[in-house]
């Protein structure tokens, strides 16, 4: 890590941190999640979460973003199904409560809901 990296300004620390996220140390990763999701990203500390192993807090961001649709395959990927099913299950209530149809039916495709249900979730974003 380069030794002005202390002394940058944030935006340049967050810039640096991206520039350089594969060749982070690993002492240093999870400050610089901290550092990305305290500048609003989600993408970035996510991958990089994700990257170095730390699955849970990369399920962790991208839940507090409301991006269930990343977080419950994530989950899935690592093996663990029930997390999996709930953040779709999460996600769709979410989603519908947000009015964001699209991703609901994402979501309830993913939990298998019968198609009826499905139906339902996208006619209502039609109407709405």
């Amino acid at each position: 890590m380069d030794p002005r990296f202390e002394y940058m300004p944030f935006e340049d620390k967050v810039d640096y941190i991206i520039k350089n996220r594969d060749s982070l140390p690993n002492d240093l990763v999870d400050r610089a999640i901290n550092i990305l999701v305290q500048a609003g990203e989600i993408e970035h500390p996510a991958t990089l979460a994700m990257d170095r192993g730390l699955i849970n807090r990369a399920i962790e961001i991208l839940v507090e973003a409301g991006d269930y649709l990343w977080a419950a395959p994530m989950a899935k990927n690592a093996g663990v199904e029930e997390d999996s099913k709930r953040l779709y299950t999460q996600g769709l209530g979410f989603y519908i409560d947000r009015i964001e149809y699209g991703r609901a039916v994402a979501a309830a495709q993913a939990l298998n809901l019968p198609m009826d249900e499905i139906a339902a979730i996208f006619y209502k974003g039609v109407e709405t």
